[in-house]
């Protein structure tokens, strides 16, 4: 006769507090109100605004899970479109209206009245001040979707190729510029040329210079080495 033991799993998933266990932070009408009911809430004590550090806390770290789980499963499946669909999701909808609700949450925290009594309770708070005081110095929201911008395209590849050159491309400039009497290579084959395509980088601004950089920057480099010495006739 065997015997199973039941394993308990309740110290696995703290339980909230605050924010509902079944709250889906995929849809923002319901993050909303909880950021609303936590910057309009009516602080009248040292215990009050501990409590309240607690609820942000918590409201804060349920957000920044759902993130990082969206990421994780993004890099770990790289080909599924829904994955990757979820993820951006949340980097396009709901992270950039996140960020200034924390603002906003970090800065009613600094401004309280009783952080002096709550911080000489606690020196974690007044690290925790020090902290945030540094975030909100250098917070802006022009920035959000500048950071929205760069983590929608972290990871992705981008082909970055501006033109094809052989050996003589490279080497005819310099013999012009020097004055090298050495004769050139023959021009490479392209036929067999295939040229990564480049549209991708092109549409966030990137502009090559092209051909006439290309010259420009071996004319410059040139003109940095010796001259080739004039050819002199030994008869007397």
């Amino acid at each position: 006769m065997s015997a199973t033991a039941a394993v308990s799993t309740s110290q696995s998933v703290p339980r909230r507090t605050f924010v509902p266990q079944n709250l889906d932070v995929a849809q923002w009408e319901q993050i909303q109100p909880l950021a609303d009911a936590l910057m309009n809430r009516t602080i009248r004590s040292a215990d009050e605004l501990e409590k309240w550090l607690l609820d942000f806390s918590e409201f804060h770290s349920v957000i920044d899970e759902y993130g990082s789980r969206r990421y994780i499963d993004k890099s770990c499946h790289t080909e599924d479109p829904g994955i990757e669909k979820r993820f951006f999701h949340y980097v396009e909808n709901i992270e950039p209206k996140f960020k200034p609700i924390a603002d906003r949450l970090q800065r009613k925290f600094l401004e309280s009245p009783y952080r002096a009594e709550l911080e000489k309770r606690d020196k974690r708070y007044h690290i925790l001040a020090r902290h945030w005081q540094a975030d909100v110095d250098i917070y802006r929201d022009q920035n959000v979707p500048l950071e929205t911008e760069s983590t929608r395209i972290s990871g992705e590849v981008f082909n970055v190729s501006e033109i094809s050159v052989d050996t003589r491309d490279i080497l005819s400039p310099i013999r012009r510029e020097t004055g090298c009497r050495h004769t050139l290579p023959a021009p490479a084959d392209d036929a067999a040329l295939n040229p990564m395509s480049t549209a991708k980088i092109r549409t966030l601004g990137w502009a090559p210079g092209g051909a006439p950089l290309f010259e420009e920057t071996m004319q410059q480099l040139s003109a940095a080495l010796p001259k080739s010495p004039r050819h002199r006739s030994t008869q007397v």
